[in-house]
């Protein structure tokens, strides 16, 4: 399964004017997240270098996925100007989490793969907190359920939400 990593390529840093650039900052920094991933791909081209060990007494940690199961794409406006430069972290059936608040610096770039290839990992997109690379801490800005994929999924997840027509009665 693919975890795409989708960077807002027409975000501003905050403050900065968005009149006659010749590059937007989104767009600059799509580029270091595009070279990041390219760096880990030709790093380990066949996808199978062994992860690094963890120690033995060490709390269960992801292995990263190869850099194979990542994908990079360019979307314009991710309506998070508040918080440029944006890039959303998706993937079918897990969680997915909108970033912001970047510089738009290369360890920026190249922690986002990280943390995208340790989401990859994850079978539900949940990365144990310790495991973040260092440059996104304080970057989160939503975390969205994965969307029901399939029609017992949608019937289950319609059945226990509340009905829209129903009044909860103040108090009680």
């Amino acid at each position: 399964m693919t975890t795409w990593i989708t960077v807002c390529d027409t975000c501003m840093e905050q403050g900065r004017p968005d009149k006659d650039v010749e590059e937007f900052d989104g767009a600059r920094f799509a580029g270091l997240i595009e070279g990041a991933l390219a760096d880990r791909l030709r790093a380990d081209p066949s996808g199978t270098a062994p992860a690094t060990p963890t120690a033995p007494d060490a709390p269960k940690a992801l292995t990263p996925a190869p850099a194979q199961a990542l994908r990079v794409r360019r979307h314009s406006c991710l309506m998070g100007c508040a918080n440029g430069c944006n890039v959303a972290i998706q993937s079918e059936g897990k969680l997915n989490y909108t970033l912001g608040g970047f510089a738009g610096l290369a360890d920026e770039a190249e922690a986002i793969v990280d943390y995208a290839r340790l989401h990859a990992a994850s079978p539900i997109g949940q990365v144990p907190y310790r495991q973040w690379p260092q440059p996104i801490k304080g970057h989160f800005v939503t975390r969205h359920p994965p969307l029901p994929v399939t029609e017992p999924e949608l019937a289950q997840a319609v059945e226990a939400a509340p009905s829209l027509s129903e009044k909860t009665p103040v108090g009680k």
